[in-house]
């Protein structure tokens, strides 16, 4: 079946461009085009779409209006919104509207790309439990701007890391985040830091992304009170599994990618949780008072109540978001690493092992949610590599961990190479 897409753009020449430019994509995509907001509602309500990809400026119903309709009308229907540079401000306060934000002009192959991988995760294979929980979330953690800002620094080959750290510095908050993390005991520096550019280039491009991500994403959680649930908790645990799973890749010998990649997969695994509490209260205090009246995982007490889970809610919405696969699977599989069909070592299964490992140190046994998945982690040729990750784990001191994600480890362990043992099959 072919994905409807419906372009909207008040400049008829630009839609005559865009015919043009995606002129190819005929075979796979089933594609309309509107003059207007009005217009394309309209036309909603004769066609069902899988994608609205909006322009921002358009006289009467701007971008913004028309996807803050076609959200309350059409939920399920995925929101593309096109801006330039300058409207970075507009997009931040709009970001619960819009899965993803792509900045114009926008080349074929962006628009493919990003349409494709939102679009990745919406196969047959999602039920129909979950269509529905997912329709009825209307409020999203927002892409923020300095990530906006950071992705197009990132990908401009010349661009500089003085003007990624210039970039952070905008955000008075940001810049002491970014500082108290760079000076934490976990990376271990013999001297202070004190300049952003000088945090940027310790920390690595893709870790100052996902931390742009992550502390902006979880700062809007913090004023929902249900019985059971402490955003300050999972808040917690999210960054312990971000750098226990950073941990464990290193110790494999993983190289710089896999293991920032390791690091935003441990920091987001628990977002669905985030998105769910705040959009669907009455059944989050359901799925928590069952979960403790049972004793069971919330995990699977979200199974009883929404037929899906905070897993497969946030794999869904960072994929729509566009975070790079690795990333998503990590997040939408970490309790089940084996129905991702993979078995090749990677984000998911530091996620996993993290995860796992973490919550069986706590002092309550571990429930089933929690287990290890052996039989995965035996195909990867890893088992044997448990008692490692728990001694390396067991290291952590989680007292000393608050709000500023510092973490001071005993010791530092090397990282073996992997190569020296056998290679994880493929299936």
């Amino acid at each position: 079946m072919k994905t409807k897409i419906l372009f909207v753009d008040d400049e008829a020449f630009l839609l005559r461009d865009l015919q043009r430019l995606l002129w190819s994509m005929r075979p796979e995509w089933e594609m309309a085009f509107a003059g207007s907001g009005a217009e394309a509602l309209d036309r909603m309500t004769q066609t069902t779409f899988d994608v609205v990809v909006s322009d921002m400026h358009m006289p009467q119903m701007n971008g913004v209006d028309l996807l803050n309709e076609v959200m309350k009308r059409h939920p399920q229907t995925i929101r593309f919104l096109l801006a330039s540079h300058t409207d970075l401000e507009a997009l931040y306060k709009s970001g619960t509207l819009s899965h993803q934000f792509l900045l114009k002009p926008c080349d074929e192959r962006t628009l493919k790309s990003a349409v494709a991988g939102a679009l990745k995760r919406e196969n047959s294979s999602v039920s129909e439990s979950l269509r529905k929980v997912l329709a009825k979330i209307h409020q999203l953690p927002s892409i923020p701007t300095l990530y906006l800002e950071l992705i197009k620094l990132i990908e401009d080959p010349a661009a500089g890391i003085d003007e990624i750290g210039s970039v952070i510095a905008k955000d008075i908050a940001m810049t002491a985040i970014v500082l108290r993390f760079v000076n934490s005991a976990y990376f271990g520096l013999r001297h202070r830091v004190s300049s952003v550019t000088d945090a940027a280039k310790y920390l690595g491009v893709e870790t100052l992304r996902s931390l742009v991500l992550s502390i902006k994403a979880f700062s809007q959680f913090g004023a929902v009170e249900i019985e059971g649930f402490s955003a300050e908790a999972l808040w917690k645990h999210s960054m312990e599994t971000a750098i226990a799973a950073k941990t464990i890749a290193r110790l494999e010998g993983a190289g710089q990618k896999m293991s920032d990649e390791a690091f935003v997969g441990g920091m987001l695994h628990d977002i669905g949780k985030l998105v769910l509490v705040v959009n669907l209260q009455d059944a989050s205090r359901e799925v928590f008072r069952i979960a403790a009246a049972r004793r069971i995982s919330d995990y699977e007490a979200e199974k009883t109540v929404l037929g899906a889970t905070h897993a497969d809610v946030g794999g869904h919405i960072l994929s729509y978001w566009g975070l790079p696969l690795p990333i998503v699977e990590a997040i939408g599989c970490h309790h089940e690493p084996s129905r991702s069909g993979q078995t090749v070592f990677g984000p998911l299964t530091v996620v996993h092992a993290a995860n796992a490992i973490l919550q069986q140190q706590k002092e309550r046994e571990a429930s089933p949610a929690t287990a290890l998945d052996m039989e995965y982690l035996e195909e990867l040729g890893l088992a044997d590599r448990l008692d490692v990750w728990r001694e390396a784990l067991g290291n952590l001191d989680r007292e000393s961990l608050d709000a500023t994600g510092q973490i001071p480890w005993q010791q530092e362990k090397p990282a073996p190479s992997r190569s020296a043992r056998q290679a994880p099959r493929r299936r």
